[in-house]
């Protein structure tokens, strides 16, 4: 069933009034409250009716309109803190009119202060009308080519280069602020300096004669776009959304201290991934995107006031457009890994190797320590938390649980160790007698008898070959005599040790049979890849040759 169309609505005209001729499509029109001084506007769009005549005269707001199917002017918007200003770059404006006048015939331009902020805007006047999306894609190629970075604070260009959205359709044009002679926007001579009662008749006049001198023609235009046309981009669904979703992390900037690592690494991955399809002429990488982030992180609200790193942010920019060329991220369009790109793959996988050990090494320094400390926890959880506090991830612990877990690597208990006499600590025979400290358990407390039994043998035994573990006396011990409770304190030191001991020795048992373990399953899985590499079934090649890039084999 088809449904009757609805006729747009419409608005009285003010017939006397040549200056709201020029801006006749008035349709998803912005408009802002007038800002405060020293603050900008912030817009909003109004898409339920069109902006009329009489609410531009009324003046209750800044209103600004969007370009139609087709135009009769364009206009080049240049900020007060943009490179090409004339307080920055006073031949800047020159090389813009030179370049359009050479290359597309438009050979001067109505120049105006848009506002108290002392940006430019630059009307360009055209004798007929043109399509807005080729003349918009004309203008920013050529001026690109030329040298210029046509982006939002630097130089942009209305109608602009516009692209497709989620939907299949072409996204809105940008819009721009409408002249307001009311609220600092005036004419500008050929010295910049502002034309003394300059108001809307002047404007006019201005425009009039600007539009006769500006000789582009169709054929002209066609020209430019055939040799400096460029690839729209129809975006997917989840392009778009990964794309918004970033501009809302990005537009919004500092809000508070600690956030610059995070925005940096937003920044760089919204350009690197999606520079290409949002104006610039080819994807962005290396010291180009360099630029282009650090441009833009100056520009976003709360950078002089809250980033603390404004001093390195070169660097801290470079870090991360490495950081992201060396990962899974590509651009937009592109192959996910071109041909000339595989030798990255292989730095890829070897760094990958790197960071495992690296992460390993960690892993046994912590055990190590807590061994040598003999504080390893024998609970699951308890171990963890002692080796998270060495700052070890619970996500690295997770994936090396071959090096902690106690599944792995028990703790010795003290029922279960029997000290041998004969080996580290007892290498001297055992004492005869009665207060000799023998192998079982039951006897840990025997060397308090020793000391007795000593006293009541002859100095032939005394000087016997005797051990620190049968007595732990120094030679004076006659003279000096240990008390009961130092001798107890001495034995469970020597205890301690020997727990140690044997912890190390289990502990190093375990560590040689896992990696055992782990070298015969990799062999094993390591035969079936080559295997299904060589079965001729064209799945099994697949997985088989995409587990050896993975791997940095070939």
């Amino acid at each position: 069933m088809k449904t009757q169309s609805i006729p747009a609505s419409t608005f009285v005209e003010e017939q006397d009034n040549p200056l709201l001729e020029i801006f006749k499509h008035r349709y998803d029109f912005i408009y802002a409250n007038h800002p405060q001084p020293g603050e900008k506007p912030i817009w909003f769009t109004e898409d339920r009716h069109p902006l009329s005549d009489r609410l531009i005269e009324q003046g209750s707001y800044l209103y600004g309109v969007r370009f139609g199917p087709t135009t009769s002017y364009a206009l080049i918007d240049i900020d007060t803190d943009s490179a090409y200003h004339p307080k920055r770059d006073p031949l800047a404006l020159n090389r813009i009119q030179s370049t359009l006048e050479k290359t597309m015939g438009i050979v001067t331009s109505v120049t105006c202060q848009s506002s108290y902020s002392q940006g430019l805007h630059l009307y360009l006047p055209l004798a007929q009308e043109f399509t807005s999306w080729e003349l918009g894609i004309a203008l920013t190629c050529v001026l690109e080519n030329a040298g210029f970075s046509v982006s939002a604070g630097q130089l942009e260009v209305f109608p602009n280069a516009r692209h497709f959205g989620s939907d299949g359709q072409l996204n809105l044009f940008n819009g721009h602020r409408l002249p307001c002679f009311k609220h600092g926007f005036c004419l500008l001579n050929d010295e910049l300096e502002p034309i003394i009662n300059g108001d809307e008749d002047t404007f006019i006049r201005h425009w009039k004669f600007t539009q006769v001198k500006n000789d582009l023609t169709p054929k002209k235009l066609k020209k430019v776009l055939k040799t400096a046309y460029r690839k729209t981009y129809r975006i997917s669904s989840k392009a778009e959304k990964f794309l918004n979703d970033l501009k809302v992390e990005i537009e919004y900037g500092w809000t508070g201290a600690g956030q610059t690592n995070r925005l940096l690494g937003r920044i760089v991955m919204f350009y690197f991934v999606f520079g290409h399809v949002l104006g610039a002429s080819e994807p962005l990488k290396g010291e180009t995107l360099e630029k282009k982030v650090v441009e833009v992180a100056r520009q976003l609200p709360g950078f002089e006031e809250f980033c603390n790193h404004q001093h390195e942010l070169e660097s801290r920019v470079s870090e991360w457009v490495s950081c992201i060329e060396n990962s899974h991220y590509y651009h937009y369009g592109y192959d996910s890994i071109p041909k000339t790109d595989l030798d990255k793959t292989d730095k890829r996988a070897e760094r990958n190797k790197q960071i495992e050990t690296e992460a390993r090494q960690r892993i046994n320094g912590g055990v190590k320590k807590l061994l040598e400390e003999s504080s390893l926890p024998s609970g699951i959880t308890a171990r963890h938390n002692a080796l998270t506090a060495q700052g070890i991830s619970s996500q690295t612990l997770y994936k090396h649980r071959d090096l902690w877990h106690p599944k792995h690597i028990q703790t010795v208990d003290a029922a279960q160790v029997q000290l041998d006499c004969n080996a580290e600590f007892c290498e001297g025979p055992s004492v005869r007698g009665a207060g000799a400290f023998t192998k079982s358990q039951s006897s840990l407390l025997s060397p308090i008898e020793c000391d007795s039994f000593e006293h009541n043998n002859s100095s032939d035994q005394q000087n016997n070959n005797k051990t620190d573990l049968e007595c732990n006396q120094p030679t004076n011990q006659a003279s000096t005599p240990l008390t009961p409770e130092e001798k107890v304190q001495t034995i469970k030191d020597d205890i301690r040790k020997a727990l140690a001991f044997e912890q190390r020795r289990r502990q190093n048992q375990q560590t040689t049979c896992n990696q055992s373990d782990t070298a015969r399953i990799e062999h094993s899985y390591r035969a079936r890849m080559e295997q299904w590499r060589d079965s001729g079934d064209p799945i099994l090649s697949a997985e088989a040759k995409k587990w050896f890039e993975q791997n940095g084999e070939t």
